[in-house]
């Protein structure tokens, strides 16, 4: 519209004297992508630690009421890996354990759990049957009333489903259970790291930012702008050599870099 009935005129995500709303407005006016220097300048903390540390860092935070925020889906999948090793969780293809935090990746207002999203699991049991197209998991979670279908290939596998695999999940538990089961179909994955896209529409009271060298300014401030009262900034040691490993290309060649 060319005459807004309304615009926002005071920041309601941090309070005026927030060392975040200093640096985002500072990034937001001067276009420039911040050092480490520049986000110590703001008061944010900023440091460089091996990945195994900062993995047993956010597992001894457990996900409450914070989020680790990276750009690719390669370090997020490389966090939660070490996150779920330093909290003994068991291996993928066991399901999402008892207490586990889950990152939801698709719309089910059926049971109020959206993309970007998170869930802390209650219950989690493995249900195949011959005439499913799929094998899932049947997740209950604390505080949310129901039962989700959770495809094994989206949580054991960390992919996004395609649209076609997609329809013929939906086609299937219609004519094989009924709407209701369809209507809690969801996707998730560990929710101990989550991409800048996944969560641009969350909030946090502690947001750890992952620094993997970006230089798209608007992803570093959609980043920094989800800590509501703390923000800490870390960069991988050795991030550039640990992309390139082979287990890091295996991982990789799944889904590639998220923008916000």
């Amino acid at each position: 519209l060319a005459n807004p009935n309304a615009m926002l005129t005071e920041v309601h995500r941090q309070a005026w004297d927030s060392n975040v709303i200093r640096l985002a407005t500072w990034i937001r006016t001067e276009m420039q992508i911040p050092t480490g220097e520049d986000y110590k300048r703001f008061g944010v903390p900023y440091f460089c630690a091996p990945l195994p540390a900062i993995c047993e860092a956010v597992a001894r935070r457990n996900g409450d009421d914070s989020a680790v925020i990276v750009w690719t889906n390669l370090a997020r999948r490389m966090v939660n890996r070490g996150v779920r090793f330093y909290l003994d969780l068991p291996p993928r293809e066991a399901g999402p354990a008892r207490g586990e935090l889950l990152l939801i990746r698709r719309n089910c207002r059926e049971m109020g759990l959206f993309n970007g999203s998170t869930a802390r699991v209650r219950r989690c049991r493995r249900h195949d049957d011959d005439e499913l197209s799929s094998s899932y998991y049947l997740v209950d979670f604390e505080d949310i009333d129901g039962t989700a279908w959770l495809p094994e290939k989206s949580w054991v596998e960390d992919v996004k489903l395609s649209y076609d695999e997609n329809e013929a999940i939906i086609a299937n538990l219609v004519d094989t259970r009924n709407i209701a089961a369809m209507r809690r179909l969801i996707e998730a994955a560990p929710g101990y790291a989550g991409t800048c896209h996944a969560y641009q529409g969350s909030q946090f009271n502690r947001v750890f930012v992952v620094d993997e060298g970006v230089t798209d300014i608007h992803w570093i401030y959609t980043a920094v702008t989800r800590a509501e009262e703390t923000l800490v900034v870390g960069a991988v040691r050795d991030w550039s050599k640990i992309k390139k490993s082979e287990k890091a290309k295996a991982l990789a060649k799944v889904e590639g870099p998220v923008r916000s």
